[in-house]
């Protein structure tokens, strides 16, 4: 989907998407208000940053496109039946792409890793990882240089960090527990992130 000048309108949060600005399916956008605090805390970089803010008591959200036709929207409280969030560390997920985001009860409180894959302001199509699921050896080659690799357990703690610097890496992951791991590649100063099963 091209997004390229859809925007959040309203007076609080603002944001709107560069041109070219494409999401591939099953694709994750995320924002932040200050893009060095969100690489310090979660190892990778956001999408974009928004100005002003988003409340913790409850906001309209209009998503628009680029005329100001409404898209989506939703409006977020701290009040029930919303889920507790404010200060726990949780964040908002809607608990089905199927349900009504205006409904509080069709929300939950997480703490989970994000399991999409998160789209950069570049998209690096090019990057393989496999085999996946994988057993212990698995490689991964990009389009372009590899300068830092991550890999994150299920709860998002570092595992190991490697520094590549080439264009593709082997790696063992034969004394690592089954399971579900993130892989954060930083390419170009971009964030490429994949999802890896050991079996």
């Amino acid at each position: 989907v091209d997004v390229t000048g859809v925007y959040f309108s309203g007076t609080g949060f603002v944001y709107q998407f560069p041109n070219n600005s494409k999401l591939p399916p099953n694709s994750v956008v995320q924002l932040a208000n200050k893009t060095s605090t969100f690489s310090a805390r979660h190892g990778y970089h956001p999408f974009g940053q928004f100005t002003r803010n988003l409340s913790n008591t409850g906001q309209k959200l209009t998503l628009a496109d680029a005329y100001g036709n409404v898209i989506d929207q939703v409006t977020y409280s701290n009040l029930p039946p919303w889920p507790t969030v404010n200060g726990n560390g949780s964040h908002l997920k809607l608990s089905s792409v199927e349900l009504d985001n205006s409904v509080g009860t069709n929300w939950e409180a997480s703490t989970e890793l994000i399991s999409s894959t998160v789209v950069g302001l570049e998209e690096f199509n090019a990057v393989k990882i496999f085999p996946n699921p994988v057993n212990d050896l698995f490689k991964i080659e990009a389009d372009d240089i590899i300068s830092v690799l991550t890999i994150r357990d299920a709860q998002g703690r570092v595992v190991e960090t490697f520094k590549p610097n080439a264009t593709a890496a082997t790696l063992n992951l034969n004394a690592y527990a089954t399971g579900l791991y993130t892989i954060i590649l930083q390419i170009k100063n971009k964030s490429v992130v994949r999802k890896l099963m050991k079996r």
